[in-house]
């Protein structure tokens, strides 16, 4: 990841509009009431300050000057209403066919770029100010540790977003996706044909390659309940969420942790303390990234060991391996699978089963599913689907179904989605 030059970005300082499209470059801007979240501490402080003043004008005692406390909280809302119009005339983001870049800073000018080839999670966040009035932020991580490209309090953050998927989608399909201001381009996003099995010559000693198979879905579709189904038929299961429970067990990642956060971080008999990890990484997205920075590569290592395993175990011992990852596309795994299941089931059935097991209302589902890829994007990108919408009794067929086709010599141009 590199910087851009300064004044590859100063040259766009006079886009009048938020979002223009110039030689292929669209120039995005961070919307014009983007100055209330960006002054809204200060504008609060300036309210309490107004309080105070307004209390002393009507219970304190007599006095000259009293009536000028009144315009002191009023300067103290325009010079902050100024600042933060300046901070945000500073900010300026970039989208071409290649790269996406940010660039912000008064006094101080930094930037940076991202190649959308890299891009392995597009995620959406919104805090309460920026959901009252419309607006969201984007972030651009690419693989392994670097800063992330940050799009601040962009207008219609969810669409945005879709848009940049879109065009990664080109990037790595050779032109399929969306266009760079999210018009179609020349077809889909190409769905992943079934790999073929090929077969191992008899004087050929190393391990069998084993077909590895990753999980996508929507929260609540069930991904777990179709592993198992898999796990049954003989197939090794690898849980990167438990995976990555565990990672933060090691020695290395425990001192890491407290160097960043203190001791705090630390329960009683020593070991991290998951809940306040989760505390500190939901309500920061920069440590959240910080932290997949470090646990990531040791899940992704760590996985790779368990299928080196599998296969030298010998024919027989398993016959697949399922990576069930809980942002599959948005991470990049897919890019070590084979081919991908997508888990279907409606959204009445979705948000039932998450209402009972993890107690979150509609709202709640809207909003983990805003900062995740369109369910709709997910299922054009996968191999196979599989209908999970209530009848547990159906998967061990359907799952069948899909390994059968995975280990006959079916053509890609004859594949067809599994059902």
């Amino acid at each position: 990841m590199s910087t851009i030059p300064a004044h590859s970005v100063s040259s766009t300082r006079s886009a009048p509009a938020a979002a223009a499209e110039i030689d292929g470059v669209e120039v995005i801007r961070p919307a014009g009431r983007s100055v209330i979240v960006i002054a809204f501490g200060w504008l609060v402080l300036a309210s309490m300050l107004a309080i105070v003043c307004f209390s002393t004008l009507m219970w304190g005692s007599p006095g000259p000057g009293r009536g000028g406390l009144l315009l002191l909280p009023i300067m103290v809302y325009l010079i902050v209403l100024v600042m933060a119009a300046v901070v945000r005339n500073a900010m300026v983001f970039h989208l071409t066919p290649s790269r996406g870049a940010a660039a912000r800073g008064v006094f101080r000018r930094w930037s940076v770029e991202v190649r959308l080839e890299d891009v392995r999670n597009v995620a959406v966040t919104r805090s309460l100010v920026q959901r009252v009035l419309g607006l969201g932020t984007i972030r651009m991580t690419a693989a392994g540790i670097g800063p992330a490209v940050v799009w601040n309090h962009v207008d219609r953050p969810v669409e945005l977003a879709a848009r940049v998927r879109g065009v990664i989608d080109g990037v790595r399909g050779g032109g399929a996706g969306r266009g760079v201001s999210g018009r179609p381009a020349s077809g889909a996003p190409a769905k992943r044909p079934i790999p073929p099995v090929v077969p191992v010559p008899s004087n050929d000693t190393s391990p069998a390659r084993l077909p590895v198979i990753g999980l996508a879905g929507g929260i609540g579709a069930g991904k777990s309940a179709v592993a198992a189904a898999f796990e049954r038929l003989g197939c090794l299961v690898i849980d990167s969420d438990t995976r990555a429970k565990a990672a933060l067990d090691r020695a290395d990642v425990r001192e890491a942790l407290v160097s960043w956060w203190g001791p705090g971080i630390l329960a009683d008999d020593g070991r991290v303390d998951r809940k306040r990890v989760a505390s500190i990484i939901f309500t920061n997205a920069d440590e959240r990234e910080r932290l997949e920075g470090l646990v990531h590569p040791i899940v992704r290592d760590d996985r790779a060991q368990m299928i080196r395993d599998a296969a030298a175990a010998g024919a027989g011992a398993v016959i697949a391996v399922i990576v069930d990852a809980p942002l599959l596309f948005e991470a990049g795994v897919d890019a070590e699978c084979d081919c991908v299941v997508f888990v279907e089931a409606p959204r009445e059935e979705r948000l039932r089963r998450v209402l009972h097991a993890r107690g979150w209302d509609e709202s709640e589902l809207d909003r983990r599913e805003a900062a995740q890829w369109p369910l709709d994007e997910k299922r054009a990108r996968s191999t196979f689907v599989v209908d999970n919408g209530g009848d547990v009794g159906s998967l061990d067929p359907q799952v069948a179904g899909i390994l059968a086709r995975m280990r006959s010599p079916v053509a890609p141009e004859e594949t067809a989605t599994e059902s």
